[in-house]
């Protein structure tokens, strides 16, 4: 019994060390992404330092340029918030903020914050020197259906700036920095927020979109759903069906649901024709978008009867259905992936059969292209048959005048207020200088819209920052 009572209390004594160091290690106070070391606050500004605490003890900050400290009491899940005066320019400091435990902030600097956001694509591709008193923070790319609280950094926080560091940020941002840097004489930080390809209503946010009535279908509709992400994907999943079977039911290779132009016994005589692969914009269909068939006779060897038989198309852009004799052996969706199917041995039969091929595309070059060697049928052990050469083909719709496809609001960067909500809102308590703004180039199918959308975005952030002439460049 007492050797049992010792292995007993031997346990629960490791136990509660377990709990001991857990506490301690929870005890200590988190901050969002933005306050790390190496960071710069903005000059004489007050600065809304924010956080948690699982102990909820007093939570106080004493700064190393007044070692002043203040002071708050987090609520009842543990959450707090900080108001701090910034002086003028100058540093590094080191902030200490317990809740009984110490978090300490080291080489913290004062001087000027620029955002440079926007869908920026170059990327600094140079050796730089090192810059200590230019300071980087890269935000990572997400998506929100609603405003968040806080945004994830792609490098751990703010890094001082070399030629390691500034690995992805745009060469713009860079040069921004590096000349107001030797102009001032002050510290510089620079938080990229930037996503290629995406226009300016993803960027801004509902309150900017609210009064645009270019705008007014997702408004209303973000609205009508609560803002509820769940109940926004399930209707934008609903329109895009709506969307995909409006191309069926408008393609002219269809009929009734039947793909009529795929039957082995539907002539082609009249079809054009056209050498495979390669992009069709390249063969004579300049700037089409839409859906193209492509029809080939082929001859199946006698000992290849009552065998699988693989086919493979070489790349395909964007969406493909793949028929032999009229029945669908496979479908693809994802862009430029290379296409490879199996003819099940049942269908296969000595003599002619027919290839046909439903090709989609929906925006830049469209078609089957590739290498000519990429393009065959084979069966294991014997030589293959090359599918390259001329094809008959026939336009079944072109997207000419139809709407764009809808796209998913969780998952597509082009959605309206979805950058905004994840990448820009998260920083609006946290004091700027200004900005830096490199967009438009996905804006201009709407260029006549732009000049408002733009206006109302500036208008809306500088209300968002409480800073109403907040340059905006």
């Amino acid at each position: 019994n007492n050797t049992t009572n010792l292995a007993l209390m031997k346990k629960q004594m490791i136990l509660l060390g377990m709990l001991m160091a857990f506490c301690m290690a929870e005890a200590k106070v988190t901050l969002p992404a933005l306050f790390t070391d190496n960071m710069v606050l903005q000059q004489k500004s007050n600065v809304i330092f924010h956080g948690h605490s699982s102990t909820k003890k007093e939570v106080i900050i004493k700064t190393g340029w007044n070692k002043h400290p203040y002071t708050t009491s987090p609520d009842k899940e543990g959450n707090w918030k900080i108001e701090v005066p910034t002086p003028s320019a100058g540093g590094p400091y080191e902030i200490i903020i317990s809740d009984g435990e110490e978090h300490i902030l080291q080489n913290i600097l004062i001087g000027e914050i620029w955002l440079y956001t926007g869908e920026c694509e170059t990327e600094t591709p140079i050796d730089i020197p090192s810059q200590p008193y230019i300071r980087l923070f890269q935000t990572k790319k997400e998506i929100s259906l609603v405003p968040k609280k806080d945004l994830h950094a792609t490098q751990e926080g703010w890094k001082e700036c070399t030629s390691e560091t500034i690995t992805g940020l745009p060469a713009i941002g860079y040069f921004f920095a590096s000349q107001l840097q030797k102009k001032l004489k002050v510290p510089i930080g620079i938080i990229s927020c930037t996503w290629k390809d995406t226009p300016a209503e993803a960027w801004a946010s509902y309150d900017a979109l609210e009064n645009l009535p270019s705008y007014n279908k997702e408004t209303e509709m973000l609205e009508s759903l609560g803002f509820n992400p769940e109940k926004i994907e399930a209707e934008y999943a609903r329109q895009r069906e709506e969307w995909y079977q409006a191309l069926y039911e408008h393609d002219m290779g269809w009929c009734d649901d039947h793909q009529v132009w795929a039957e082995p016994d539907y002539s082609d005589e009249n079809w054009k024709t056209m050498e495979l692969p390669g992009y069709w914009e390249d063969k004579g269909m300049k700037d089409f978008d839409g859906v193209v068939w492509f029809r080939k006779t082929i001859d199946i060897p006698r000992n290849w009867a009552r065998k699988n038989v693989t086919i493979n198309l070489g790349n395909i852009a964007d969406e493909s259905i793949v028929y032999y004799n009229g029945t669908e052996i496979g479908r693809n969706t994802k862009a430029d992936a290379s296409r490879y199917y199996t003819i099940p041995y049942k269908l296969v039969k000595r003599g002619k059969a027919v290839l046909t091929i439903r090709v989609t595309n929906y925006k830049s070059k469209g078609g089957i292209y590739g290498r000519p060697e990429d393009m065959k049928l084979s069966v294991k052990g014997k030589d293959p048959i090359s599918l390259a050469g001329e094809w008959k083909y026939l336009s079944g719709l072109s997207l000419s005048g139809i709407p764009p496809v809808p796209i998913s609001p969780e998952s597509n960067p082009k959605y309206p207020t979805g950058l905004f909500n994840a990448m820009i809102h998260p920083l609006t308590s946290f004091p700027l200088q200004g900005v830096i703004w490199y967009q438009g180039k996905s804006n201009l199918e709407s260029s006549d819209e732009y000049a408002d959308l733009f206006m109302s975005l500036i208008a809306d952030w500088r209300d968002k920052w409480q800073k109403l002439q907040m340059p905006f460049y």
